[in-house]
Order: structure tokens, then sequence, then C-alpha cells
């Protein structure tokens, strides 16, 4: 009942925001789905979430600087333009990220184990997958309507377990 109540503050607070001014931005809102969608996917209780959150904000943090870092070297390439040491240094740098992230992911694994129960670290690493699943499913149901009347919003497991993270 407590998470029922969590996911129906943080909706409600999109929505809030959304009757102050417009709609939120793309990124707060995703935000709060997120929220909502990887406290109810792990069961997060409210003590979890307590140390939870923070530690997953700190990796986000430093998962996001590779990431805006590598899609701004991305928008520059035009691949067609560049020479093979060119595209090899790409590649290197791309690799490199990609281990940088990896890096961090097994880092925070760590930490995790600290403040959650290891099924629920192990969970997670498909959770994110399975987010970013939903927001795709919820984007196309409302750019050509729910299949079949159906109108799902991330926030719940609706796919079973979560699947394996493939790495």
């Amino acid at each position: 009942m407590k998470r029922l109540t969590l996911i129906f503050a943080l909706v409600m607070a999109v929505t809030g925001i959304r009757a102050q001014g417009g709609p939120p931005p793309d990124d707060e809102r995703a935000e709060a789905l997120r929220i909502a969608f990887l406290t109810n996917y792990l069961s997060l209780t409210p003590d979890e979430s307590k140390v939870f959150w923070p530690v997953y904000n700190s990796m986000r943090d430093e998962v996001k600087v590779i990431m805006e870092s590598r899609r701004d070297k991305m928008e520059r390439s035009d691949f067609t333009k560049m020479t093979d040491e060119q595209l090899k240094q790409y590649l290197d740098n791309y690799f490199q990220s990609e281990q940088q992230l990896l890096d961090i992911r097994k880092r925070y694994a760590g930490q995790f184990s600290q403040v959650l129960p290891m099924q629920k670290v192990a969970m997670l690493t498909g959770a994110e997958e399975a987010f970013k699943r939903e927001l795709l499913r919820h984007a196309r149901d409302r750019r050509d309507g729910p299949p079949d009347g159906a109108d799902r919003m991330p926030g719940g497991r609706s796919d079973g377990p979560p699947p394996h993270p493939g790495y």
C-alpha cells in the first residue's frame, strides 16, 4: 500500500507541475517515471529507498557525464569523411567509454550490495532496460494509440521477471 501511495504521489507531482504552467520538461517527467518504475520493479521498501536513491543518483551522474561526452563526439562525426586512422581512434574512444561505463556499474554494484539484498541488486541490471522498453512502448502508444484499448504507463512490472542483462 505504501508503494502505491508513493507511485501515486509521484504521478500527482508530475501532474501538478503540468497544471502550474504547461507540461514539465521531458527530463523531469522521465525521472519521475523512472523513480516510480524502479521503486515498484525492485519492490523497494521505504527504508531501502532512503539509502538506494542517493547511491543510484550518484551512479547516474557519473554515467551521464560519459554519455554526454560520447553523444557530443558522435554528433560531430561524419564517418564518410573520416580516414581509417580517425575511424580507428573513434572506435578506440567508443570502447574506452564502454569500459568506463562497465567499471562504474561494477563499482556501484558493490555499493548497492551494501544497501540492498543481492536479489534486488541483480534485478537492477535488468530493471533499467525494462524501464527503457516501457518508455519506448509508452511513446509508441501515445503516437499510435494503445493496442486493443490498453492504456499503459511506465511504472510497474508488466513483463514478468527482469531479463538477463546480456553482459
